[in-house]
């Protein structure tokens, strides 16, 4: 988490503790639990320094301060992780609060102005979870979700009295068949990595992980055969941890999915963000004693490195010579990848190949079918969502 915004969290404590409790008045118990793309917002949102009225959003630091601080900070005398995850809702708790969702538009509207968004969670409409078909409002600004089943563990985190949301895991298996293969994979990969994508849409923000695979995997497989359940596994075997931008995102995907789609079959050969040791003998060209990696060949000596704007600064770009310098000693091919090579699918097509080489994979044939594959493919992984 970038230092400001962890200051930022820690200097807004008193402001929770002094406002927690006040709530909009004639609620009934009822909640309003977001989901789909509000949901997905949500998080996004709950990354961005924000503010509305000068104020920091309660929602922001609630959800903030769980990812901020995995150590726990003191929030009313309880760590801050331990107070976030003692909200998550478990089977029962989980079970009362989708069966008191509503379908009121005054109390939809009442509980989502307390929250005091700093961004809309949806253009048009607000995505909303209920219990049954019949509790679904005939509202327009309000896209309904039906989940009817038993709420699995861990499922939903309430956010206030009457607000909450459905947890990274239970976002990842309920979006998976809306999204579709390529977005659950980008979806997850988001949730897992140290990035989101900017809730204003400008770019994306950097933090700890929501989640893990092994969370996913874990949450995924607790649901037996629940709605999405399938289209949820399908996609988090490609699912990877602990990427750090969208770029990364990108092009872990055009190398690790499968060749007939399009790309390199790489998944097992590549390693994610890994940190490698400089010996003793190379540390007189370097003022750092381990490197980290974007990629790693697991059976061969490449290494592949994302460049992204800020790599355009002239003291970074001293500092990657130097980082290339000390690896190419140490008997690794360094491939730098920038957003002109990534962009462009021929120049791509040679790093791809070149690692296929250098991990002893076997190269993808190139005829009409692949590049056609190719296309597709990567009109999928640039697409916005």
């Amino acid at each position: 988490m970038m230092p400001h915004l962890v200051a930022m969290f820690t200097n807004a404590l008193c402001t929770i503790s002094a406002s927690r409790h006040r709530y909009p008045q004639g609620m009934d118990n009822s909640t309003v639990i977001l989901a789909g793309s509000s949901a997905t917002r949500l998080y996004r949102s709950a990354c961005t320094p924000g503010t509305k009225n000068n104020q920091t959003s309660e929602w922001a630091l609630s959800i903030g301060l769980r990812i901020a601080n995995p150590e726990g900070l003191q929030l009313n005398g309880q760590p801050a992780a331990e107070q976030s995850r003692s909200a998550e809702c478990g089977t029962n708790p989980g079970e009362e609060l989708l069966d008191h969702t509503t379908c009121s538009p005054k109390q939809i509207a009442k509980a989502l102005e307390a929250l005091n968004l700093p961004y809309k969670l949806n253009e048009s409409q607000t995505d909303l979870l209920f219990s049954s078909p019949n509790k679904r409002p005939h509202l327009p600004a309000v896209k309904p979700h039906v989940w009817s089943g038993p709420v699995p563990q861990g499922a939903l985190i309430q956010l206030r009295d009457d607000v909450a949301a459905c947890s990274p895991e239970f976002l990842f298996l309920t979006r998976s068949p809306e999204l579709g293969f390529i977005k659950t994979i980008r979806l997850g990969c988001e949730l897992c990595g140290n990035y989101s994508l900017d809730a204003s849409k400008r770019g994306f923000n950097e933090h700890p992980p929501f989640t893990t695979t092994d969370k996913l995997w874990k949450f995924v497989n607790s649901c037996g055969g629940a709605y999405g359940a399938k289209a949820a596994r399908k996609a988090l075997r490609w699912v990877a941890d602990g990427l750090r931008s969208p770029a990364e995102c990108n092009q872990y995907l055009l190398l690790a999915l499968p060749k007939e789609m399009g790309a390199y079959g790489l998944r097992d050969s590549l390693e994610v963000n890994v940190k490698i040791p400089v010996p003793r003998e190379l540390w007189h060209l370097s003022e750092v004693h381990e490197y980290e990696v974007d990629l790693l060949g697991r059976s061969g000596p490449v290494i592949i490195e994302y460049d992204g704007a800020d790599h355009d600064d002239t003291e970074q770009q001293a500092r990657d010579m130097v980082k290339t310098r000390v690896l190419q000693q140490m008997g690794y091919l360094v491939i730098r990848v920038n957003k002109a090579i990534l962009g462009s699918p021929y120049r791509f097509d040679k790093v791809g190949r070149s690692i296929c080489e250098q991990v002893g994979e076997t190269v993808p044939t190139y005829n009409t079918d692949f590049a056609n594959n190719r296309t597709k493919l990567r009109n999928q992984i640039f697409e916005k969502f």
